[in-house]
């Protein structure tokens, strides 16, 4: 499983950074995500074992979507 820093290093952001960036609470993505609209609402995310991570290239696509 990756760590934090490893996961950061290849190119992903984790719920914290992505809550920024989107502008939403944590509770708010993951309910996002429960509701089906990962890849919509918020950027479409990735899971390893347990962790969701967001890659960067996706996030970059999900915003520029949304001009």
């Amino acid at each position: 499983m990756l760590s934090s820093e490893e996961s950061e290093n290849l190119g992903f952001f984790n719920v914290d950074d992505i809550s920024e960036l989107v502008g939403m609470k944590r509770g708010a993505i993951y309910a996002a995500i429960s509701r089906g609209k990962d890849g919509t609402d918020i950027p479409p995310s990735v899971t390893f074992g347990r962790k969701r991570r967001w890659r960067k290239v996706d996030y970059i696509e999900w915003e520029r979507k949304l001009d």
